[in-house]
């Protein structure tokens, strides 16, 4: 279908391989856009809906929607880290989000999430025209922590705080070892990640070792997930799983066993990613998600001490990199009665602690 001088498709293929290079080279492109994330999310029953747009031959603009039926609700969707436009044109941006409010209509999906991958005034202001709301069921990530890889080793290390060298340096003396890790090594990663969330009183998230698998399955041929296991006498303390895309590395998931914490196993870890993505040339280092409120009261120099803290924000932070604060995810609720409810009631209890947690439970 043509629009003006774009032409607008939409596909259900679970492999693309221009919309994946389109995105490779697009600033703003990330791996939850890929159609390698897509194979992966059919897994669990996820189906891809890909919006592309097109001037002439060229990829311009797009969003892929991940579309999963919900007995006796109809389907919800979601869109990652997009969408993903090459320029600031107003015209591109209302085509892709008009598309996808039809794709809404016609896959009757009754909760429809769009999770921009920037702060992208312009598109959310579009998004909010045109019915979308702040979502208040998900928890996604709103602020991180990136390290500029740019910099010269012994810099980064110059920017930690100095407990954290302290702690490095530790860790070294005791004969904490990193390696890497292979295939073989996603079963020992996924019980160190299963240990982490059982201390840390939260729900797994993959929820299966399955879903690991196939994610090193799909992303491993091209390069795009690394892991990195921290050794004490050949003893696997703790893990990280990466995955790169672009120029960034991200810190997917973490496991630790809780053994040998005098010891400082993550913080060398967490070291070594550094090193490693530095070295294959890599420009930032991810360290998904910190408190969003700790992220905004550095950023505006406000005492911290006023805010409160949290562990894995305070060990994040203490590596010395530069908080980002994300976009929010907004929602479109194609349902009269639903979004009644939605506005009435989710709303105002969405803001309430407690509540924003059995939300997420149910979710």
């Amino acid at each position: 279908m043509g629009i003006g001088l774009y032409k607008v498709k939409v596909s259900n293929e679970f492999e693309d391989h221009d919309w994946d290079t389109f995105l490779e080279k697009n600033p703003t492109g990330q791996y939850e856009q890929t159609s390698l994330w897509a194979q992966v999310k059919a897994l669990h029953n996820w189906q891809p809906v890909r919006v592309v747009a097109s001037d002439r031959e060229a990829i311009v603009a797009g969003a892929q929607a991940l579309v999963r039926k919900v007995p006796f609700v109809g389907s919800i969707g979601y869109v990652s880290k997009g969408p993903v436009f090459a320029s600031d044109d107003d015209v591109l941006i209302q085509i892709v989000i008009d598309r996808l409010c039809r794709i809404a209509k016609e896959y009757h999906i009754q909760y429809f999430i769009v999770h921009p991958p920037e702060n992208n005034q312009t598109l959310i202001k579009f998004l909010i025209n045109k019915g979308f709301k702040k979502e208040l069921i998900i928890d996604v990530v709103g602020a991180t922590v990136m390290i500029d890889l740019s910099l010269d080793l012994d810099e980064i290390l110059a920017n930690m705080k100095k407990k954290t060298r302290q702690y490095i340096r530790r860790g070294e003396r005791k004969q904490i070892k990193v390696r890497l890790g292979y295939k073989e090594d996603i079963g020992t990663f996924y019980q160190l990640m299963l240990e982490t969330c059982r201390r840390q009183g939260v729900f797994p998230n993959p929820s299966d070792e399955n879903y690991v698998n196939e994610l090193w399955r799909v992303f491993n041929r091209y390069g795009y997930i690394t892991l990195l296991l921290a050794e004490y006498n050949s003893e696997v303390l703790s893990a990280i799983l990466a995955i790169s895309f672009r120029e960034t590395v991200r810190a997917w998931k973490i496991g630790w066993s809780g053994r040998y914490g005098d010891y400082r196993p993550n913080y060398v870890l967490w070291w070594e990613l550094i090193k490693w993505a530095k070295s294959q040339g890599y420009k930032y280092l991810d360290f998904v998600g910190i408190d969003q409120n700790i992220a905004r009261a550095i950023l505006s120099n406000k005492q911290l001490s006023n805010i409160g803290n949290r562990d894995m924000t305070s060990f994040k932070l203490g590596f010395g990199g530069n908080p980002v604060i994300l976009s929010d995810a907004l929602v479109y609720v194609n349902n009269l009665i639903l979004s009644w409810i939605y506005d009435l009631i989710l709303s105002r209890i969405g803001k309430l602690p407690f509540a924003r947690r059995i939300l997420r439970k149910i979710s």
